[in-house]
């Protein structure tokens, strides 16, 4: 299953258990990866978790590239040492691409890949790689790292460091190249194995059916539903102390709606006491809506998870969505209950059971739907498309200006801001925080392209313009720029790009 089972005690899924053993996480489960804000694990652990989120699963093939970026040698070899003990135990494959890797983790290695200047050099066991070097009439020095030796011999600069390690004194050194290394490398015994090899077919009748997969996730939507509800859960009860503040918040509000609409006998019959009525509505409305706020920034610490879950196809987009409504459900009836409860017969509304009844679907209804309003916005908002849809439709300068060159309606502004919310998909190379809402109008016979962009009002925003962002067509092809006409309104600045068709 490509989601670890997240659940307590000896109820975890067995090879997630293995894994954190395997990757020496044992001893931090149960605690918060952290965040700039939330000190947590260290960046070596934080690294074995993102690589135990890709190894509990189908999959058994992991490329990685450059893991060693910012961590120190004790750390990597940890990392690699985890990673070797995966790959032979899960019976898997691990390509990873390291620079200068220190003696004791290019030990843990099985086999070597080396290249330079788009020649494998190299390729095969750990053990025969001196042995090749040694045949193309170079020694190895036993005082340097195997690594550093390698790295020297093919790098493009490196006829120095040839000349060092050659060994063939009764012969003229001679500086030999990547490619010439390449074809040598195909004479010798362990190129002409894996040519041998790859020259004979595969018998695809031997072939297991389970080889290649056939479907998009691992498995069925049902289980994919079913672990998402399993995390909310725990997700829940982790932050259980949120919701029961919540909760006493609510309440605490509904004695001091109580004291000030306290008109148990109150009559029905004047203008003055129906106000009385509906602000008390429209106060009951207004707490309800606004006490799922909290769960925004809840929602939007969750998105980059949530991104790159999706990205890995680990579940589809509803079954999250899906899973953290139905949570939700339970505890919306608990606040919506308890606000109606304490205020409905204390204000003085109709006793009738049919009528309370009424008050409280209707509040309901408002406390689910609000907080998905405003968990939308901010999935929708992370690079500010809504400030171009606000910009637009309240009427400002932005509107104004469109308008009288008839390149925008409603409908369209919305359209392209949600593209540029999505601009991930459109390969859009625009650096955060500029935002583009692009149209191509026909005036006077001639193609224009307006845009609109958000971006930090300096002058040297000003001046790299040019270097920010890139335009691109509605077909997804880059629009050749002739040219720049800016127009600045304070943080807006609106920008005609001329083009030649």
């Amino acid at each position: 299953m490509r989601i670890a089972v997240a659940t307590e005690g000896q109820k975890a899924n067995l090879i997630t258990n293995y894994v954190l053993r395997i990757l020496g996480l044992e001893i931090c489960t149960d605690t918060f990866v952290g965040n700039a804000m939330l000190r947590g694990i260290s960046g070596g652990q934080r690294k074995r978790v993102t690589t135990g989120e890709m190894i509990v699963g189908p999959a058994k093939v992991l490329f990685m590239d450059e893991i060693s970026t910012g961590l120190d040698s004790s750390t990597i070899f940890q990392i690699v040492n985890s990673l070797k003990q995966c790959v032979h135990i899960l019976k898997g494959t691990g390509i990873i691409s390291l620079l200068q890797p220190a003696p004791e983790t290019y030990d843990l290695f099985d086999d070597i890949i080396l290249l330079s200047d788009s020649h494998i050099v190299y390729q095969g066991p750990r053990e025969n790689v001196l042995e090749f070097f040694e045949s193309m009439g170079f020694k190895y020095p036993e005082r340097k790292g195997v690594a550093d030796f390698l790295q020297e011999m093919v790098k493009v600069t490196s006829k120095k460091d040839q000349e060092r390690y050659w060994a063939q004194r009764d012969q003229p050194y001679r500086y030999i190249t990547s490619e010439e290394f390449s074809e040598a490398f195909k004479s010798f015994h362990v190129g002409r194995s894996i040519g041998d090899e790859l020259s004979t077919e595969f018998d695809k009748s031997k072939s297991h059916p389970a080889a290649l997969t056939t479907k998009m996730y691992g498995v069925g939507k049902l289980e994919l539903l079913k672990a998402c509800l399993s995390r909310e859960y725990l997700l829940l009860k982790r932050n259980s102390f949120v919701y029961i503040f919540k909760l006493c918040q609510l309440a605490v509000l509904a004695m001091i709606s109580m004291t000030i609409f306290f008109r148990t006998e109150m009559h029905r019959d004047s203008v003055s006491n129906g106000g009385i009525y509906s602000s008390a509505l429209f106060f009951g409305v207004v707490v309800i809506m606004f006490n799922g706020l909290a769960e925004l920034s809840m929602v939007v610490s969750r998105l980059p998870v949530f991104y790159k879950q999706r990205e890995y196809l680990f579940f589809p987009s509803w079954v999250f969505a899906l899973s953290a409504w139905i949570l939700k459900i339970t505890m919306t009836i608990v606040e919506v209950g308890v606000w109606v409860v304490l205020t409905y017969y204390v204000i003085g509304f109709d006793p009738e059971v049919g009528s309370q009844d009424l008050r409280h679907e209707v509040n309901l209804l408002v406390k689910l739907r609000h907080p998905n309003i405003v968990q939308f916005l901010g999935a929708v908002t992370d690079r500010k498309p809504l400030m171009l849809i606000t910009e637009y439709l309240r009427g400002g300068d932005l509107h104004q200006y469109l308008k009288d060159k008839g390149a925008l309606n409603p409908a369209t502004a919305i359209n392209f801001a949600m593209d540029i919310a999505r601009e991930s998909k459109r390969k859009l190379t625009i650096s955060y925080p500029c935002v583009m809402l692009n149209v191509d109008v026909a005036i006077n016979n001639t193609n224009h392209q307006y845009q609109a962009m958000i971006l930090p009002a300096s002058k040297e925003e000003g001046i790299l313009i040019k270097k920010r962002y890139a335009v691109f067509n509605d077909d997804g092809t880059l629009a050749e720029m002739k040219g720049f006409e800016i127009k600045r309104r304070g943080e807006l600045k609106l920008i005609k790009v001329f083009h030649v068709y």
